[in-house]
């Protein structure tokens, strides 16, 4: 690598630039929040809402999504039956994975002692 940056210009040109770059970036520092301004951001009503709200919109896509291609793949008559019996193992499969891990993240949440730590 230093034998073609000693012979090339323009990428000799470009290391110099993104080093100026890498020292600009590392110069700045970051402000620190108080707990309490963090803690009032995070538990805030909207910031809450939205991220249910997001969080609900995106499993229920994903649901009715997967159901309408699963539909389309089983109530096809051009795709091969080997297709559709795979097809359906691997829904099953994670769907039986999924209600697993829900499962036990229920399990946990009711038992887990740190729930109520606040950042």
């Amino acid at each position: 690598m230093r034998v073609h940056l000693e012979t090339c210009e323009r990428c000799s040109a470009r290391l110099g630039e993104l080093r100026k770059v890498r020292s600009a970036v590392g110069g700045i520092g970051l402000e620190r929040m108080a707990k309490e301004e963090w803690s009032s951001v995070m538990n805030d009503v909207t910031v809450r809402t939205t991220r249910t709200l997001g969080w609900l919109l995106l499993v229920g896509g994903a649901l009715v999504l997967f159901g309408y291609i699963g539909y389309e793949v089983v109530s096809s008559e051009t795709d091969a039956p080997l297709f559709k019996v795979g097809f359906l193992a691997f829904y099953l499969g994670f769907a039986v994975l999924f209600l697993s891990v829900l499962r036990q993240r229920l399990i946990a949440h009711k038992t887990d002692k740190y729930k109520d730590v606040e950042i």
